[in-house]
Formats: structure tokens, sequence, C-alpha cells
């Protein structure tokens, strides 16, 4: 399984994700992804580059699911080992917020890690 350090302070431990990534578990990450782009598209007047009336938590109510799916397991202080969106943490919320953008980042980067193709 795929490790990753959290580099939150606040949120110290090791997240473990299922590996290989599976059909089903990216297709649930990648489609909440998308659910939290359409929300904040719908949130974004035009000619704004940012969501208006939109609080963050909104946002991550929609993107947290996808995160669950791709992630055996948490090892990470203050987060139950296998979170949902009622017992998530968002407080310290900067620190929450953090934890999650770059949890999407690291998810985003194990998906298509292998993506590559090799020059012939």
């Amino acid at each position: 399984m795929k490790v990753l350090n959290s580099p939150i302070p606040q949120f110290p431990g090791e997240v473990y994700l299922i590996e290989p990534p599976t059909l089903p578990v990216v297709s649930s990450f990648e489609q909440a992804i998308f659910a939290g782009r359409k929300l904040l598209n719908e949130y974004t007047p035009e000619g704004q580059t940012l969501p208006v009336g939109l609080s963050q938590s909104r946002y991550y109510c929609e993107v947290l699911p996808g995160i669950f799916a791709c992630v055996e397991r948490f090892a990470v202080k203050g987060i139950p080992e296998n979170p949902t969106i009622e017992n998530f943490p968002y407080k310290p919320r900067q620190a929450a917020e953090r934890f999650v953008g770059w949890l999407i980042r690291e998810i985003e980067k194990y998906i298509d890690e292998d993506d590559q193709i090799p020059p012939s």
C-alpha cells in the first residue's frame, strides 16, 4: 500500500492509500472532484475567478467521499481511522482545509504517476 506522510503539523501521521487504485476507486475519486469543480463553477460569476457564496466546508463535503474511497486507513492524529463526512474534523479550520487540499493533490499524483509513456 502507498503511504503518505502528512506535512500538516496539526494533523501529523500517515495516510494509507489503496494499492493499486482500482477502477471503482479512481472513478469515485474523479466523480467527487468533478462534482466539487461543478459546484465551484456554479458559484463563480462569469468573468470572475473566485466563487461567491460558497463555503469551503460545502466544497469539502462534496470531495471528501472521493478521498475516502482511495484511503485504506488513516493513522493521523485527530482523524478517525475510517472517517466519514459526519466525523471528519474541521477544526482547526485552516489546517483541516490544508490537509484536504494536500490529500487531493497527493491522490491525483498517485493516480496519474504511471501514466507517463516511455519514449520508444
